[in-house]
Order: C-alpha cells, then structure tokens, then sequence
C-alpha cells in the first residue's frame, strides 16, 4: 500500500477492480494539462497461477533468488554486517544457502533488498514476455498452426487465464 500512498501524494487517482476480495486490477491516472493518462496493472498470478519460482525455472529465464524474509524488522532498516544466517531465510537448505547467499562481514540488507527485487522483477518480465508472444503468435493454437488474420491475442489487456481462455473460444 506504501505505492498507493505515494501516487496519491503525487496526485494519481488510483481504483481498484476486485472481484471476491481479489484486486484484479489497479488503474492509475493522471491529468497532465489537458490530457489524462491511464494505465493498468494487473496481478501477473490470476494469469500464471504459479510461484515466480516455479516460472522462471518452466520458462527457463533468470531464476528467482533467494531472500532472508525473517531477518528484517523495523529496527534493522539500515543494516551492514555479516550475511544472516540460514535460519532467517524460508524453504532453504544448506546446500542452496552455499551456493546463492554470498557470505560476507559488508552485507547490506537495504542494497540485497534492491537486487532481490532487481532479479524478481527482471525473471516475471522475461517470463510474461515469453507468455505474450507465445499467445500473441500463436493464439492459443497448436505451435504450427498459424493464427488466422486478427485473431492474435495481446496479453496486456487480459487480466486473468479464465478471461485469455474466453477470448480464444
């Protein structure tokens, strides 16, 4: 919510589609002179109901790092140290912490936040980049068969797999 609260401070109007509870949609917009300019953001999980993880390993783009998400709190915001210990890190054995935690005494929680996020951000837009063109190219359709003339699907305006699939019929 700390982004919603920073684009209403620089004067966004922000609303939420939901359905059941579920933010589907968030559209943003501002008027800018005479102008208004919209977009959309969508939860990328209502159309690839699957873990970040778990996508970038099927669609074979950068992989998912790994994050000690019990380690901060609020009075360690701005942290330099040695590299947490893999008790602060979920769901990682030992061999995964040798091999993707870089140990050292500069370790900085605010900089690991940023590449985290970094790494996150990059594998979810290669990986909805290769979903785009796989249905834009191919429609949903066998990986032969080419489209007929405009029938090609553009992602960008579908928010969930259920309403990609409803398009294809």
């Amino acid at each position: 919510m700390f982004i919603v609260n920073g684009l209403f401070k620089a004067g966004f109007k922000v609303k939420f589609n939901k359905t059941n509870n579920q933010i589907k949609v968030m559209k943003i917009s501002k008027k800018i002179k005479s102008q208004t300019y919209t977009f959309n953001i969508f939860d990328s999980y209502l159309k690839l109901n699957s873990s970040l993880a778990r996508l970038a390993k099927d669609f074979n783009v950068t992989h998912k790092s790994v994050f000690p998400y019990k380690f901060p709190n609020i009075n360690n915001l701005n942290y330099v140290g040695d590299t947490p210990n893999i008790k602060f890190y979920a769901n990682i054995s030992q061999n995964d912490y040798n091999e993707k935690v870089i140990l050292s005494s500069q370790w900085s929680l605010r900089q690991n936040t940023l590449d985290y996020l970094y790494i996150d951000l990059r594998a979810l837009h290669e990986v909805l980049i290769i979903f785009s063109e796989l249905i834009y190219d191919n429609g949903l359709r066998p990986p032969r068969a080419k489209p007929p003339s405009g029938t090609a699907l553009n992602i960008t305006n579908i928010p969930t797999m259920a309403s990609l699939a409803y398009k294809t019929y």
